[in-house]
């Protein structure tokens, strides 16, 4: 008898530590909608000097590639 009321004890107390959990959990993501991203700009501005600004060395390699194809077929 006195295991299962223990063993109900244990149950209550798990299934509130859960809830408790996941409170915490429902809190941090709310606060983590509330806020913007912080560095979304940088990530922006990282991506155009990655893939604009690559595209005249990419035009140069290209050209030079093909040269040497262009001779090579020839």
């Amino acid at each position: 008898m006195r295991d299962a009321i223990a063993d109900v004890g244990a149950r209550g107390l798990g299934a509130v530590h859960g809830l408790g959990r996941f409170g915490t959990f429902a809190g941090q993501v709310a606060a983590s909608l509330a806020t913007p991203p912080p560095r979304v700009r940088r990530a922006l501005d990282e991506l155009y000097d990655v893939g604009v600004r690559s595209l005249p060395v990419i035009g140069v390699c290209g050209l030079a590639v093909g040269m040497v194809l262009g001779l090579q077929g020839y």
